[in-house]
């Protein structure tokens, strides 16, 4: 895979972050893989649909997502590794931070 791959990856990991601030749960949902899971800072662990669901109801807003880094590994032609840091202003369950 070449350069072409890793910034579609970037791409979604980007459109992934912007639907997440806009709260669009239908985009976000088509992007992620049903065995999709989030692992929040807190160590708390949300499957996607528990995650869509918290966000359309409020109990997740999330407010911004700058960039800092992001870096992709591609494994083989089919598999990549992306890491990406980022600065989240969120409220979840009522208590807001970054």
């Amino acid at each position: 895979m070449g350069n072409d791959e890793e910034a579609r990856i970037v791409q979604l990991y980007r459109d992934h972050n912007r639907y997440m601030v806009a709260g669009d749960t239908k985009k976000l949902g088509a992007l992620l893989d049903a065995n999709f899971h989030l692992v929040h800072m807190t160590g708390m662990v949300q499957s996607k649909q528990k995650w869509l669901q918290d966000i359309d109801t409020k109990q997740m807003n999330y407010f911004s997502s700058t960039e800092e880094n992001v870096k992709v590994q591609m494994k083989n032609d089919h598999q990549a590794d992306l890491i990406g840091q980022r600065q989240v202003d969120a409220s979840i369950h009522g208590g807001r931070n970054i």
